[in-house]
Formats: C-alpha cells, structure tokens, sequence
C-alpha cells in the first residue's frame, strides 16, 4: 500500500469516527430537548404551573438554538398567565368564601404569585425574532401586607383562645400557630413571650426513678449512669426528666419508675476444648533425586533442590472463661396527677464476660491463625458481680430510651 493510499485510508476512518460522535451527540441532544419539552408540557397539562416555569426558564438560560428558544418563550409566557389566573381565580373564590380561617391560604397564595413574578424578572426582556413576549406584572406588597394582618389577628385570637382551656396539646397547637405568625409578622403582639409561655405550660415534666425489688445490691455507679438522662440524647421540645426531686417547685406530669426485680449471676465456667493439628509446610530445601537415588543435575551440571515438605503436629487445649450476669426489670409509668399507673414494660439485660486462651504442645507452625492469636492471651481472673451488674448499664439505658422515646404521653 503506497503511503498516498494508506494517508486517504487514515483521514477517511478518522472523519468518520468523528463524524459519528457527531451524530451521537445531535441525537442526545434532540432526544434531551425533547424529553425535557415533554416533561414541561405534563406539567402545564396537570397544573403544575410553578415546575413548569422553573424548567422553561433553566432552559431559556441554556439553550442556544433561536428557533428553539422562541418556543420556550412561547411556552414561559403562555403558563405565566394560566399560572396567575389560576391563583386570581382561587383567591376570588377564598376571599367571597367570607371564612377567616382561609386567610392564611389567601396570603400564601399573594405571596406566590409575588414570587413567581420575581423568578421571570431576571431574564426578561425575551427578544424574539418573530413574537413580541409580553409580561404584565402587578405590585401586589399591599395585597400581600393586608392578609399578612389578617391572618396574623386570626391565628393570634385563635391561639388566645386555645391558651384559655389549660390543656397541654392545646399550648403545643397554639406554639405552632406563633411560630408561624413569628415567620410572617416577627414578634407580633409579643408573639415570643407567648411562645415561651407554650412551650412551659406544654411541656410534660417527668420524674425518673430506680427501684431495688431484687435481694441483690445494685451498684451506686451504676444508678447514677441510668438516671443520668443528659448522655441518653432524648432532645424533645415537650418532655422535660429529671432524676430526682429538685428543690425547685417543679409540678411533675408523670414518673418513669424503673423496678429491679432480680439479678442473676452465672457461676464461673472453664470450658475446655482439646484438638490435634496437623499441616503440611516448607522446612527448607532438599536435593532432587532420581528413582535410583542419584541427585538430578540440571543443564549446567549444578545438583537441583526442591522444596522440603514435611508434616507437623501440635495438640491444643482451647479454654473459654464465662460468666454472666443477668438482669429482669420493668418500667412502669405513672400518672402523678391522678396516682395512676398508667403503662408498663418488661426490660430485660444481659452481660457476658468471655475469655479465651490456648495452650499446645507440638509444632507451633501447626496451629491455624486464629489458634496463633489466642496464645497472647490468658487465663484471667474472674470478674466480680458489682462489675458485672454495672457493665449492663449501656443496655439497660439504650432499652429504656426507646421505651421513653417511642411512648406518647398524653394529657
């Protein structure tokens, strides 16, 4: 092949392999552009006005091609205007509802169209070759100040009165209407003291206690580390523990009582367990013999060595050191303004100590890995039943979070 023939033959695969990258990346970006046309087109025909606006406008900022830009202003402008008179249409409808209860619904809807209007602003004005794209935009900052008050008098009446009844879901319903009346229309008639003040009278405060129904001691450590409600990470708006009666006058709702009611320890076990080993390993090299006897030489007349393999033997005693110590309780919850014992829950923990250790006799490349860790290890003493009893308390605190966390307290 002359080096003309084989420099044509090299430029024609070449342009082609470009060539069709090309038409690869034309074909994605049509079938993107129309997905992304189609996804905007179910929008509009759902009602989905706002996601439809959003898509058309990432796509006007992107988009280079004119023809197709104009459709996409087309597009903007046509749901802009379905989008407002929808809202018109829907806050004509609330507000000739004549109910205070909507007006909330009638500034949140104001506010939308506010910021709809805001969200096409930026990138107005469309130039296009072939449509003038008009946009009527309308100040709606009084419409929008009107039913701020509005609706800020009727929550804050509302939660008047839910303040008025005592009632501790009511102080929460009436926290999240100040909340929000906080968001609009900060501190509106003292809204925060009010909130202080729900979130107080709201609140459930609760007395947690520890009860010994068993005949065995409870280690002091460990009570303190299960009454200590701070390491539990229950971080709750409306429920406040406390782990012994405070000085302060504090009017508890209810008292988690937890009730020792047996303890049980395990003797102090060795089990032992004996095995032989065996293991084929490499000691070293030895000459390579002929079925004569005669030592194999190689090409150079060198005497050959192969790998020595020999057998190994070891016996092991494998001991397992237990002793465990076991602890059945119950919670119980009581209502302290009427001395009721409302709810109750077995709780049950479990602490294991396990010690392994080995000993052999033999080859020690016999043993296996596992058998060649546990000859660090040694016989230890055994622990004693404070130690063990105090070691459930990482148990005993995660079982009795989730029976408080998953527990709905009521009035």
């Amino acid at each position: 092949m002359t080096y003309l023939k084989k420099y044509k033959l090299d430029y024609f695969l070449l342009t082609s392999f470009f060539k069709s990258k090309l038409y690869l990346f034309i074909l994605l970006f049509i079938f993107s552009s129309c997905s992304t046309s189609k996804k905007i087109k179910n929008n509009i025909a759902s009602g989905n006005y706002d996601k439809a606006i959003s898509e058309t406008i990432s796509k006007i900022k992107t988009i280079k091609n004119k023809k197709k830009k104009d459709e996409y202003f087309l597009i903007l402008n046509e749901t802009y205007y379905k989008s407002v008179d929808k809202d018109l249409s829907k806050i004509e409808h609330l507000i000739d509802d004549g109910n205070p209860e909507l007006y909330r619904e009638v500034y949140q809807t104001y506010l939308s169209l506010n910021e709809r209007q805001n969200k096409i602003k930026p990138i107005i004005p469309l130039k296009s070759e072939n449509n003038k794209i008009n946009f009527n935009f309308y100040n709606y900052d009084n419409k929008i100040i009107d039913y701020r008050y509005k609706t800020s008098n009727y929550l804050y009446n509302t939660v008047k009165s839910l303040m008025e009844n005592n009632i501790k879901s009511n102080y929460r319903e009436a926290y999240y209407l100040l909340i929000y009346i906080e968001e609009i229309n900060p501190n509106f008639n003292q809204t925060r003291n009010l909130i202080e003040e729900c979130i107080y009278r709201g609140k459930h405060n609760i007395l947690v206690e520890i009860s010994n129904d068993s005949d065995k001691i409870i280690p002091e450590e460990l009570e303190n580390d299960i009454l200590d409600f701070e390491t539990y990470g229950l971080k709750s708006l409306w429920q406040s523990f406390y782990s012994k009666r405070n000085k302060s006058a504090i009017n508890y709702d209810y008292k988690i009582n937890l009730i020792f009611k047996n303890i049980e320890f395990s003797p102090e076990i060795i089990n032992e367990k004996e095995k032989n080993n065996e293991k084929r390993v490499k000691d070293g090299l030895k000459y390579l013999l002929d079925d004569n006897g005669n030592v194999v030489k190689d090409s150079l007349g060198n005497d050959m060595k192969v790998d020595n393999i020999v057998t190994v033997r070891a016996k092991t005693i494998e001991f397992r050191q237990t002793k465990a110590a076991k602890i059945i309780a119950q919670v119980q919850i009581v209502n302290l303004k009427t001395n009721e014992l409302v709810d109750k829950f077995p709780l049950s923990s479990e602490f294991i100590f396990e010690n392994f250790f080995i000993e052999f006799s033999g080859d020690r490349r016999a043993l296996k890995t596992r058998q060649k860790r546990l000859l660090k290890n040694k016989f230890l003493p055994f622990p004693s039943n404070e130690f063990l009893t105090y070691n459930n308390s990482n148990s005993i605190k995660s079982k009795l979070k989730y029976i408080v966390s998953n527990y709905t307290f009521s009035e």
